[in-house]
C-alpha cells in the first residue's frame, strides 16, 4: 500500500483534472450537484483504474444493465474488462433486499476482493434517507467504518452523494464531519467544472 496515503496538499483543481493528476491511494467523497456531469466523473476515475490494470467496482442503487450502457456511451470496453475479470458492477439497492444487517457490512461482503493486495478503484453509494438526523447518523457511522477499512484497502475509493439529500438543518455541520472521514473531496456544480481537492486534517 502507498505509505504517503495521509499526505495531503490543499491545491485546487477540476475534478477530472485531479483525478488525471492522482498518484497516492485516496479515500474521496464527491458532494453531487450536478449527476450527468457527476457520473462523467465517476466513470471517468474507474477507466484511468482500469487503463492501468486495476480492477474496478461499480456499487450504486441503480439497475444493473442500465449502469452498463451508460459506462458504454462514456467509452469504458465493459464486455472487455469484465472478460478479463477486472470489472465488476452492483445494484446496492438489491444486496440489502438478500442480505441481513448492516448495509456497509453487506456492500463489504459483496465488493470486497479477497486478495487484500489487489489494487481497485470503487466507486460506491449506499442507499440511505439522508434527509433525516436519523438517516445521517448511520450514514455517518458507515463513512467512520469505510475510512477505517480504507486503511488496509489496496487502491482508491470514492463515495458519491447528492449534496441537496443531507439533511439540510444541518448540512453544512454533515458535510464538515464527512470531510474527516475522507482524503479528498469532489463538489461538482451545475454552473461550473466544480472543484477538487486533499483535505488538510
Amino acid at each position: 500500500m502507498n505509505q504517503t496515503k495521509n499526505k495531503s496538499q490543499f491545491t485546487e483543481l477540476t475534478p477530472i483534472e485531479f483525478l488525471d493528476g492522482m498518484h497516492d491511494d485516496k479515500h474521496i467523497i464527491m458532494f453531487d450537484e450536478n449527476p450527468t456531469y457527476s457520473k462523467k466523473i465517476q466513470f471517468h476515475f474507474l477507466n484511468n483504474g482500469l487503463e492501468k490494470g486495476e480492477h474496478a467496482i461499480y456499487a450504486m442503487p441503480k439497475d444493473k444493465d442500465v449502469i452498463e450502457k451508460e459506462m458504454k456511451g462514456y467509452g469504458i470496453d465493459v464486455e472487455k474488462y469484465q472478460k478479463e475479470n477486472l470489472l465488476d458492477v452492483y445494484n446496492t439497492e438489491k444486496i440489502n433486499q438478500y442480505l441481513q444487517g448492516d448495509s456497509f457490512d453487506n456492500l463489504l461482503r459483496i465488493i470486497m476482493p479477497s486478495d487484500p493486495a489487489k489494487i481497485c478503484r470503487i466507486v460506491g453509494m449506499l442507499n440511505f434517507d439522508m434527509n433525516t438526523q436519523e438517516g445521517m447518523d448511520v450514514f455517518l457511522k458507515s463513512e467512520k467504518k469505510s475510512h477505517s477499512v480504507f486503511e488496509s484497502f489496496s487502491g482508491s475509493w470514492m463515495c458519491s452523494y447528492p449534496t441537496t439529500n443531507i439533511e439540510p438543518e444541518n448540512r453544512l455541520n454533515w458535510i464538515r464531519k464527512l470531510l474527516k472521514n475522507h482524503d479528498s473531496v469532489i463538489f461538482t456544480s451545475s454552473h461550473n467544472e466544480g472543484i477538487a481537492f486533499d483535505v488538510l486534517h
